[in-house]
């Protein structure tokens, strides 16, 4: 009886513990999206942007990666240790290259917690 007694004061002060959930990280799955222009001529400059979010960020949970793949071979990398701008919560990214047939572009994002994203793109050449 007074182990019942015992636990019954300790749940009725526990509950009298103000709860906060102001301090507590909410999960964020990585978005990323790409912007291109839909048509260009051939030979002209594209710059590619790659804008990519993923809340909370820090040491422990972040973005480990950007791959970037243009006609489905690999165009560029970004790396969290090599790239300052994949420290923050929200980051763009860009790439210029010069079009000369229709083009595809594949951007695939790792987070080191919440699994990956991926986004496509396609460029059409006018003549």
């Amino acid at each position: 009886m007074k182990k019942v007694s015992i636990l019954i004061v300790i749940a009725l002060a526990m509950a009298l513990v103000p709860v906060s959930a102001q301090n507590v990280k909410i999960p964020s799955y990585p978005t990323i999206q790409m912007n291109v222009p839909d048509s260009v001529e051939m030979g002209e400059e594209v710059t590619v942007t790659i804008t990519v979010n993923h809340k909370n960020s820090d040491a422990n949970n972040h973005i480990k990666y950007v791959w970037l793949y243009e006609n489905y071979k690999p165009a560029d990398t970004w790396t969290y240790g090599d790239c300052d701008a994949m420290h923050e919560d929200h980051f763009t990214l860009t790439y210029t290259t010069v079009i000369t047939e229709d083009t595809t572009f594949f951007a695939y994002i790792k987070s080191t917690l919440h699994g990956s994203s991926a986004v496509m793109a396609h460029i059409t050449v006018e003549s």
